[in-house]
């Protein structure tokens, strides 16, 4: 996997462990504009400033429909000595949520603090619709943005089953293999990074979201299905809007000790 190496050279990985998200809701910082107008005036000084600057690959870049953008979100927080700044708090905010998506987040955004390298990531960022989408990145060092560009790409067009089906379970077990799918699009290919919205029948919980490897593999974090006696499905959604939803079940069975 690629790995940051300390210099703004190689792409950041998603596989890199997310930091710790804040679940609190705390003062929105100073806004994108203020942060600009104050950065002006301090160059203008000659003074040095704290920066937050995307990681290399993070912006711009280009994704599919219905497919989280291949590199993640990541910015690095600097004090005005060029110093990382650790513990201090990001949001990432796009205005039009129901258009472009951040996983996890909010109607406040996805809010995250810096690890002790300065750097916030957001782990998966999608489009519905292509389109050119901007994130604004907002802290009490600085801001910033990051720009993003869904193709008009061939959207998800067939989810297939490929590990996992037919279990038959103790009520309170959870499944003894794991549940793995593919996803292809519309031209029958892989569709690397494909978002894809798992949920149980008899419902259990809120639905799980889940990513796809480059290969268009989703593999379902373990999970304790319903211990409702008899069947019970898993399905897995992927969708855009454009052709719409496409899904694939699991079937189990929950027996008696």
């Amino acid at each position: 996997m690629v790995k940051w190496s300390g210099q703004f050279s190689r792409p950041w990985s998603r596989d890199e462990p997310a930091a710790t998200v804040e679940s609190h809701i705390v003062p929105r910082p100073f806004s994108y504009a203020s942060h600009l107008a104050l950065a002006a005036l301090l160059a203008a000084s000659g003074a040095a400033i704290a920066t937050v600057e995307p990681l290399p690959g993070a912006s711009p870049q280009t994704g599919r429909l219905g497919a989280s953008y291949p590199v993640a979100l990541a910015v690095m927080v600097r004090d005005a000595n060029g110093r990382p700044i650790a513990g201090t708090e990001v949001r990432f905010l796009h205005q039009s949520g129901a258009i472009c998506c951040l996983i996890p987040s909010n109607f406040e955004g996805y809010r995250v603090r810096t690890d002790a390298r300065g750097i916030a990531t957001l782990p998966h960022a999608f489009a519905l619709s292509p389109g050119v989408y901007r994130i604004d990145v907002e802290s009490a060092f600085g801001a910033t943005q990051l720009h993003l560009e869904t193709a008009d790409s061939p959207p998800p067009g067939s989810v297939l089953v490929i590990g996992g089906n037919g279990q038959a379970l103790r009520p309170g077990s959870p499944f003894a293999e794991a549940l793995r799918v593919r996803v292809f699009d519309t031209d029958g290919a892989a569709l690397a990074y494909a978002v894809v919205w798992i949920e149980t029948t008899p419902a259990h919980g809120a639905p799980i979201i889940a990513i796809a490897d480059a290969e268009g593999i989703v593999v379902a974090p373990p999970f304790v299905p319903s211990a409702t006696l008899g069947p019970g499905q898993v399905r897995f959604t992927a969708w855009s809007r454009q052709p719409g939803k496409v899904s694939a079940t699991i079937d189990y069975r929950i027996e008696p000790f």
